[in-house]
């Protein structure tokens, strides 16, 4: 009997979804703990089983597909530096013999640093500053002149309206008799 049979009817005996009775059938407790307790063993024996009859494989030159893990072009012999050692490392003349991963690390880092000076030290940058800084400072010095007129022209209505409350107060002076 399999393992998922087991289980099923050991599902459908606790449930009650399928039940015609309004109360679900009483289980006694050591039915459920043998029930549970077939169904570990069952599941343990079947385990122990597919783990025991399993073949190791073992990786190979002639087995070894490098296509299935990593782009075809490098060799097996990278990965696999000894079939006596799984954990050795390739030796050096193993290591050189794909063209492909040789980098010119000197060359690359020299472009990427001429390329991060030339962004640093680009004259044009500091133009596009020094105009963007100087159109700022125009636009400030328009505000602060309006600003003063704004100020200028609030103060000179104040001045009127206290010489015309003055004017109005000496008129009505001899008036309050």
């Amino acid at each position: 009997m399999k393992v998922s049979t087991i289980i099923a009817l050991s599902a459908i005996g606790s449930t009650s979804a399928f039940s015609v009775l309004p109360t679900p059938p009483v289980v006694p407790k050591p039915l459920q703990k043998i029930a549970t307790a077939a169904v570990t063993l069952a599941t343990t024996l079947t385990i122990s089983a597919n783990v025991a009859t399993a073949s190791p494989t073992y990786i190979t030159e002639n087995t070894f597909q490098p296509s299935s893990i990593i782009s075809s072009s490098i060799s097996s012999t990278m990965l696999l530096s000894d079939a006596s050692d799984p954990f050795a490392l390739p030796s050096y003349s193993e290591s050189i013999k794909n063209k492909n991963l040789e980098l010119d690390l000197e060359s690359i880092n020299k472009a990427t640093q001429d390329k991060a000076a030339a962004k640093r030290f680009d004259p044009s940058v500091d133009r596009e500053n020094n105009e963007k800084f100087i159109d700022l400072r125009k636009e400030e010095k328009e505000e602060e002149a309006r600003m003063e007129r704004m100020r200028d022209y609030a103060k000179r209505e104040r001045l009127e309206a206290i010489e015309k409350e003055k004017a109005e107060t000496k008129a009505n002076r001899w008036n309050t008799f």
